[in-house]
Formats: structure tokens, C-alpha cells, sequence
């Protein structure tokens, strides 16, 4: 059954090429057909703006196929076995868009790419670069850079210069980050994960940035000047080293979500609850010892994960995070809960395994929407322990 697949696979191609040929169409999808070379003997097809060919088993193409197709705007080759590209792939005038995800290809292998001077978006992560293409220095209209899991050790200055939107660079072996890369006013999306980074440019000046993830790294601090990025909504650092977050951190009034678990912090910068926009935060996997009192300013909270932390008290203001669904304060050192946190009526999900508790806390009678709730590994009193059963009629119970 295996070995017929690459035949009807085949037929299928001839196929859809035939029909495409007859409609003229734009579009020539050839994806997912388990081919291992393209049918021979392809006309010219100067009608296909979008060529697709992801998912196939190609390891090479003839150096003249890209002729064949001289108006193509989007061309799709992900998840094949390319081993090289075609000469005449880089002739190719009006390409726009170019996804090769998952090859084998190597940064020699793109050196007629400055060739490609319309090219928007470029996609060559999961392959073997060692270093970026020097030809992507000229691409001028480049506002989409994918260059993740591969090997490179550094990114070139010139990245600055060009007009990015997204650039993603993690699963690399990044061990630094150019202090003209700290200087990139267009980009929204910036991925720089997954590497062996030790330390960022002091400034970074993105007005842009919406979305930044530096998460497993080994930063031990964050730069102090963070005013710039007015526009973050979502920021990732965990699993660094970190031993606290910059106090300028509250200026980032739009950021939406936070995550800044498997760190070192001990503490919380005492403004932390201008953030007035966080929906999500997780700082599990620290070693808190206290939350500033402005916590229960974070009024727009709906999730907050500080479990495994050393955290023995809340501060009476976690009553007015109106919004919370989930709190998670699983692996701490509480005995109670303030009294306060019967005004969370939308908590629905309350995660206080490993902790302290003899008894029940009272206000969790008053919790309306509560609906699963985890009280395992506690040392919980012999009467606690009668009242469980009547509690297990109200809640999803978890005493595992």
C-alpha cells in the first residue's frame, strides 16, 4: 500500500496540472501528494500566482522548473527534502512569499536570493543554516523573517535596516543580541526563545512590539528601559534566570499577558498593579515570599498562576480581582486565605494543593461558581476530613 502511494500521488498531480492548465487557474495546488519529483514535460504556466508543493518527499528540482512559472507571487515548498534550490527559482521577479519550513537546506543555498527584490516574507526555519543568507541584507520589502530552529550562532546587524514586522529566531544557538538589533521601530512580533542567550541591549526601541518572547534563555536580567515598547500585549521570559523584574515593568500599560515562570524572583516590583490590562500571569516556579499590596489592583485578572513558591500569606486586596476564573497557588506554604476572597464570584477553578491547610477555608461556602477544587496533599483535621463528602456535592473535589 506504501509503495503505491508516490503512483497515485503521481496521477493526482497530472491531474490537477491538466485541470489548472485548462481553467488557467492561479492557483496550482500539488501539495500533499507524497511525490518525490515534479511530473515531467510542465508547460509554461504563466497564469499560477500561488504555487503549492508542502508536504511532498522532494529532494531536488530541475534548475529550469521555476521557468516555467515566471508570474508566481506565493510559492509553498515546507516539508519536503530539499537538498539545494533551482537556479531559476531566484529569477523569479514578483515572488512576494517564499516557505521552505523543514528541509535541508544550508545558507549557500540561497545565494542569488538578493535576486528577489519584491520578496514580503521568507520562511526558512527547520533546515541546517548556520548563519543567515548574506543576499537577505538587500531585500528591501522584507516585513516577515522565519528563521527558527535551525544552528545559527548570531544574527547580522543589518537585520535592523530592513523593514520587519516578525522576526522569529528561536531554537537557535544564539549566545548574543547586537545592540543595533535593540533598535528595530517596526517589528510586532519578535521570537528569540529556545536559545543561549545571556543578556539584551540595554534599550530596546520597538514602538511596534506587540508580542516578545525571550523564554528559555539564560538572561539574569532584563533591560531597565522597557518605556519604549508602549504597544506589548504579550510578554514571555520564563525559564531564565531571573531574580527580578525591572520596576519600569509598569510602564508597559497594554500588556495583556505575562509569563515569567521558572525564574529565581523573590519579589514583585511594589507598582506591579498598574498593569491594569493583564488578563493572564504566570510566576510559577519562583521564589516568592510575598505579593505587593497593589496586587488586587490587577482588577482585569481572569487567570494567575503562582504555584511553587514560598508564599505563606496573600495580601487582602486579592478580594478585588473581580475577574479571576483561575487561581493556581498549588505548592505554597498557606495556612488561610484572607477573608476577603469571597468577592470572587466568577472563580471557578481553585488550585491550593501542597499547601498548609488544617481546615477549610470558610469563605469557600460563600464561592457560587466554583466548580473545581483542589485541597490534595494538605494536613487537614479529622472533622475537615468528615466535612468532605458535603463539599464534593457542591465542588469537582480533588484531593489527590
Amino acid at each position: 500500500m506504501a509503495s503505491s502511494q508516490p503512483i497515485l500521488g503521481h496521477q493526482l498531480a497530472l491531474e490537477r496540472i491538466q485541470i489548472a492548465v485548462q481553467n488557467e487557474s492561479s492557483v496550482l495546488d500539488l501539495g500533499e501528494l507524497s511525490l518525490r519529483a515534479f511530473p515531467l514535460g510542465i508547460r509554461q504556466m504563466p497564469y499560477v500566482s500561488k504555487l503549492l508543493l508542502h508536504q511532498n518527499r522532494i529532494s531536488s528540482l530541475p534548475e529550469d522548473f521555476f521557468a516555467a512559472f515566471p508570474k508566481l507571487r506565493f510559492l509553498s515548498i515546507r516539508h519536503n527534502r530539499l537538498e539545494r534550490l533551482p537556479a531559476s527559482l531566484f529569477d523569479l521577479q514578483q515572488l512576494e512569499v517564499l516557505l521552505l519550513h523543514t528541509n535541508q537546506l544550508k545558507a549557500e543555498h540561497f545565494s542569488l536570493i538578493s535576486q528577489l527584490t519584491q520578496l514580503k516574507e521568507l520562511e526558512i526555519s527547520h533546515n541546517a543554516l548556520t548563519a543567515l543568507p548574506e543576499g537577505i541584507a538587500t531585500l528591501a520589502q522584507l516585513q516577515s523573517l522565519d528563521i527558527s530552529q535551525n544552528l545559527i550562532v548570531k544574527l547580522p546587524p543589518y537585520l535592523a535596516e530592513l523593514p520587519l514586522q516578525k522576526l522569529l529566531a528561536g531554537k537557535n544557538q544564539l549566545t548574543s543580541f547586537h545592540k543595533q538589533l535593540g533598535h528595530l521601530p517596526q517589528v510586532k512580533v519578535l521570537s528569540l526563545s529556545h536559545n543561549q542567550l545571556r543578556k539584551l541591549p540595554k534599550r530596546l526601541n520597538m514602538p511596534q512590539l506587540e508580542v516578545l518572547d525571550i523564554s528559555e534563555n539564560q538572561l539574569g536580567a532584563l533591560p531597565q528601559h522597557l518605556q519604549s515598547l508602549l504597544k506589548l500585549r504579550l510578554l514571555d521570559v520564563s525559564k531564565n534566570l531571573l531574580k527580578k523584574l525591572p520596576e519600569r515593568i509598569t510602564d508597559l500599560r497594554e500588556m495583556e499577558s505575562l509569563d515569567a515562570s521558572f525564574n529565581h524572583l523573590r519579589r514583585l516590583p511594589e507598582s506591579f498593579g498598574q498593569l491594569h490590562k493583564l488578563q493572564q500571569l504566570n510566576l510559577s516556579k519562583n521564589h516568592l515570599r510575598e505579593l505587593p499590596k497593589s496586587f488586587g489592583e490587577l482588577n482585569t485578572l481572569d487567570a494567575v498562576n503562582l504555584s511553587w513558591n514560598k508564599l505563606d500569606e496573600l495580601p487582602l486586596s486579592t478580594g478585588n480581582l473581580q475577574a479571576l476564573q483561575e487561581f493556581n497557588l498549588a505548592g505554597n506554604l498557606l495556612s488561610y486565605l484572607p477573608p476577603t476572597i469571597e468577592r470572587l464570584r466568577k472563580l471557578s477553578q481553585l488550585n491550593l494543593y501542597r499547601n498548609r491547610f488544617q481546615c477549610l477555608p470558610p469563605e469557600l461556602a460563600i464561592l457560587g461558581s466554583l466548580n473545581l477544587l483542589n485541597l490534595g496533599a494538605n494536613p487537614l483535621d479529622h472533622k475537615t476530613a468528615e466535612k468532605l463528602p458535603l463539599l464534593q456535592d457542591r465542588h469537582k473535589l480533588v484531593m489527590e
